[in-house]
Formats: C-alpha cells, structure tokens, sequence
C-alpha cells in the first residue's frame, strides 16, 4: 500500500470514529441536562452538567498534551475510548439497578468522562499531522471542525427526540456503543511517522511541560495566532452566546418560535467555514487571512449593535435579521480562523511536541470563554447591550490590527520567524 493510501485511510478512520464518538457524546450530554432538569427543576443543577465537563478541560489539559507526547497516540485513543465506553456501560448498569441517577453520580459521571475528553483531545491533534500529508492538513481538519458542529447541531435533535421515547438508559447504552464502534475504527490507523518520536520524551513530566511553554514563548507566529484566537474566543463567544440571545428575547422581545429558528440558522456559519477554509488557506496566506477574518468579525459587532439601538428609525425585524447575520459571519469567521490556527501550529510544530503545545495552547482558547462570558453577563447588568457589544467590537478591531502589524514584522526579521520557516532542522527537534 502506498503511504498516500496509508494516510487517507488513516484520516478517514480517525475521522469516522470522531463523527459516530460525538454524536454519542453530545446526544448523551444534551439528555443528561434534560434528565437533571426533569428530576430537580432547577435551571443551576441543570448548568451545572456542562460546567462540570469543562472543568477538568481547564485543569488537565497541559498535562493531557504531554501525555499525548509520551506515548502511543494511537493506542492511548483507542484506549481512552474503550474506558469511555466502559465507563458508560457501568453507569447504564447502576441507571438499571437503581431504576435512575442520583444528582452526584451524574456529577461523577460527567467530569469522569470530561476527564477522558481531556486526554483524548491532544492526543488526536497531535495525531493527525502524523497520518496526514502537510497539503491535505487543511482539508481534514476543515472535516474535523465540520465534523464538531455538525454534531453540536444533530446531537441535540437527536437527544431531544430519543430522550422522551426511549429514555436515558438507551440513550448512554447507544452512547456506549459509539465509543466502542469509534475504538474499533480508530485500531485500523496506522501512523506511519509515529515511531519518530523519541526516547527523551521518558523525561520528567513537568519539564516536557515547560520545554512546551518555552517554546511557545519563543516562537512569535505561533505566539501571534495563540492570542488572536484566545481574544476571539474572549469576545465572540460572550457576544453570540449571551449578548445576541439576551437582545432577541429581552430587548426584541422575540417569541420560541422565531428564537429557535433564529438559533438554527446561526449554526449555519460555522458550517459554511468549515467548507471554505481549505480554498482560503490554498489561496491566501495565514499572516494575512487571520487579520482580516478577525476585522470583519469586529465590523459585524458593529453591525448587530446599529441595528438595535434604540432610537434609530429600526423596527424589531432588522435588529433581528441584524443579529442573526452577525451571527452567521461571526460563525464563518471563528471556524474558518481555527482551522487555519490548527493547520498551521500542525505543519510547523515539531511532531515530538505537539501533543504537550496544542493542550497548552487549547487550555487558553478554552478558558478565555467563561471569562469573557462573566464579563459579558456583568456588562449586562449594567449597561445597554449594544454598547457592550461596541465595546467587545473596538478590542477585536485592535486585536486585528496588532495582529497584522505583528505578523508583517515575523515577515520581515527573518530571526523572527526562522524555527517556524525550517521546521524540521530546529533546536528543538535536535534536542530531542
């Protein structure tokens, strides 16, 4: 078989295995809310199911990536899916005997599986440079992320539908066998360029940790787009999330209907930016595409903002198409700016450090949300909400601007920039 066989049938296992694993998950997840809902009534309790799976994301995650540098990535996904599957079955057996699940063991049963999510999340970024040809990088990972919100979108109707018909005990067996179908698949991967990693990755824990930091901090490109989406996440995860929702139900007083229609076709964004970042990044280079998409995300805060003000010559359907084109240019922009993001940490980090720099990385991305979504809520609280979005606009527009100069001046100090023009002959890779 030829290695260009090799790793398209490598990529289309892992893939394969992640549609039929995130389905399962997020269905699961989508009941478990429902369930906790049902048997407390209690909208807290109910927040607290995704809050505590987020958790250990936060804690671990740098951990997770040198684990992911340690050992076999292949065999620790496969493994980790199996114990997810394990896991599950386990709590169906307790569902069973109990005949339901007390508010603690589905609290234990979301941040054990959060953990796991942990580990296996680093361990699949940093696998997928090993099975995959540097020029299809961008394809599979616009697959991967379209992938992700394809199931952020189905997974819901799924749960919402199984949930009241089956109940929760199908729910989690099918989810169980989603992680044992998605290990099965995963098994068939063959990672050719594994094997390269080498023997000094047996070193102490923390300073594989901090060769990882350090080199992050010592790498001004990778360093410039670890920022640009750490301040992206800051500002448009608070402003899609709860500033839009917060103006069509309070301000625009937008009923259930109009309100799920208007949610549904915001998801239409991040799927449309998954399809085009391959042709982006096959046409433009990243130092420029990454300023512009954060620009224009600013320009659409500002967009959403003038359309809801109050006295301007609006009326309530153009402040809510307003926010839901927002939405959709800032779903576009955010998908395709990771991916771009993911794709080229993947071609230029050295595949020995990969796992430990992604985790590092991923731990910034995700903890900047909750962040900047208790900022958001504050704001809120206190002052209208499109001068919230007018403020969260004038930072991404900065941000944009700071990127692009810094990027032209990596383009110009050829210092600045020379590990990530040579990957393969820097200090780190003879290191190890």
């Amino acid at each position: 078989m030829k290695l260009t066989h090799l790793r398209s049938k490598n990529s289309i296992l892992l893939l394969t295995g992640q549609l039929v694993s995130m389905l399962g998950t997020y269905m699961q997840l989508f009941a478990l809310s429902l369930y906790v809902l049902d048997i407390t009534n209690s909208a807290t309790k109910f927040s607290y199911v995704i809050l505590l799976g987020m958790i250990p994301r936060i804690i671990l995650g740098p951990f997770a990536g040198v684990l992911a540098d340690r050992v076999s990535r292949k065999k620790l996904i496969v493994s980790l899916d199996m114990l997810s599957g394990a896991i599950t079955f386990m709590f169906v057996v307790l569902l069973y005997r109990n005949q339901g699940l007390n508010l603690t063991q589905i609290y234990i049963f979301t941040i054990l599986l959060g953990t796991i999510t942990v580990l296996f999340e680093p361990a699949t970024a940093a696998l997928i440079p090993d099975i995959v040809e540097k020029k299809r990088l961008g394809t599979v990972n616009s697959m991967r992320h379209l992938i992700m919100t394809f199931s952020t979108i189905l997974a819901p109707l799924l749960g919402g539908i199984l949930y009241p018909l089956l109940g929760l005990i199908m729910v989690m067996i099918i989810n169980g066998i989603s992680f044992v179908l998605s290990s099965v698949s995963e098994m068939f991967i063959t990672p050719p360029q594994e094997s390269l990693r080498s023997s000094k990755q047996k070193e102490p824990f923390f300073k594989l940790l901090a060769e990882g930091i350090v080199f992050l901090k010592h790498n001004p490109i990778i360093l410039i787009l670890t920022v640009s989406l750490v301040i992206m996440n800051f500002t448009v995860a608070p402003v899609s999330m709860i500033a839009f929702p917060y103006i069509l139900r309070q301000d625009l007083q937008i009923g259930d209907y109009l309100f799920g229609i208007a949610r549904s076709l915001m998801m239409v964004g991040p799927i449309l930016g998954s399809l085009l970042a391959g042709r982006l990044m096959a046409k433009y280079d990243f130092k420029k595409t990454i300023p512009v998409l954060i620009f224009i995300s600013g320009i659409s805060f500002i967009l959403a903002a003038v359309t809801v003000m109050p006295n301007m010559p609006f009326g309530i359907w153009v402040g809510y198409f307003g926010i839901i084109f927002s939405s959709f240019v800032l779903g576009a922009s955010v998908a395709m700016a990771s991916i771009i993001s993911v794709t080229t940490r993947q071609k230029y980090i050295p595949g020995q450090m990969m796992g430990r720099i992604s985790a590092v990385i991923s731990t910034f991305l995700l903890s900047s949300i909750p962040i900047g979504q208790a900022l958001m809520g504050r704001m809120l609280d206190s002052i209208p909400a499109y001068i919230c979005i007018m403020i969260f606009a004038v930072l991404v527009l900065l941000s944009s601007l700071i990127a692009s100069v810094l990027f032209k001046k990596t383009s110009s100090s050829g210092s600045m920039g020379s590990l990530l023009c040579q990957p393969q002959q820097s200090k780190w890779i003879t290191k190890s």
